[in-house]
């Protein structure tokens, strides 16, 4: 409900410089884990590329963990394109360096 409890989130930000326009990457997309499982990540995607294309944004690029935090497999889902990782960009929960994924979506 609109007036419940915050369960979720997920921020679009533009690129800045005139040649970088027509980009944004997609940050923060979170869903609590009692909320998990329920569609809201793919909801909260779903929003921001519509956010994308009605700001003639053609493409999003985004990076998550590699590991179980990740959501690899929802933005896979959704038709996003592993673009690669670099070797201990963040750390873990656990405080372990851990790899992240990169990845990319052409939006029509």
């Amino acid at each position: 409900a609109p007036d419940g409890p915050i369960v979720g989130s997920a921020q679009l930000v533009a690129a800045s410089r005139p040649n970088g326009r027509y980009r944004a990457e997609v940050q923060k997309v979170m869903v609590r884990p009692s909320h998990r499982r329920r569609r809201l990540g793919t909801q909260l995607v779903e929003h921001i590329e519509t956010i994308a294309r009605e700001r003639r944004i053609t493409l999003l690029h985004l990076d998550t963990s590699e590991g179980p935090s990740g959501a690899r497999e929802l933005y896979e889902r959704l038709g996003y394109s592993y673009a690669g990782g670099i070797p201990g960009w963040a750390l873990d929960p656990d405080r372990t360096p851990a790899k992240n994924a990169i990845f990319y979506k052409m939006l029509s």
